[in-house]
């Protein structure tokens, strides 16, 4: 359960980076380009969120790191910190996950 928030929000990322995708071709932009591989970044992320892998979750905390830091002083800068603190709990969670089946403990 600890993963679900982030696969939502890694979700809801791929489906607003498709969006601006689909409205910004119009104008032959690199925000047009930078948005399909946002869009790609968020699909690879939520699918590895779902087979609960280690590297995914880690990545979401880097792309929301990212984020933080690109969105520095901005109003946006608060919803990237609550993405974060989210990333962390599926990184507590996921590799709590591994961790005991690895182990061979019943989940």
């Amino acid at each position: 359960m600890a993963r679900m928030p982030s696969l939502v929000f890694a979700i809801f990322g791929a489906f607003i980076w498709f969006v601006i995708a689909i409205v910004t071709p119009f104008k032959q932009s690199i925000y047009g380009y930078l948005a399909i591989i946002s869009a790609i970044i968020f699909i690879i992320i939520a699918f590895g969120l779902y087979k609960m892998r280690r590297e995914a979750a880690i990545a979401a905390f880097v792309v929301s790191l990212i984020g933080l830091i690109f969105h520095w002083c901005n109003i946006q800068m608060a919803s990237d910190a609550f993405m974060m603190i989210i990333d962390v709990l599926a990184i507590r969670g996921i590799f709590s996950y591994v961790h005991l089946t690895q182990s061979g403990d019943s989940v």
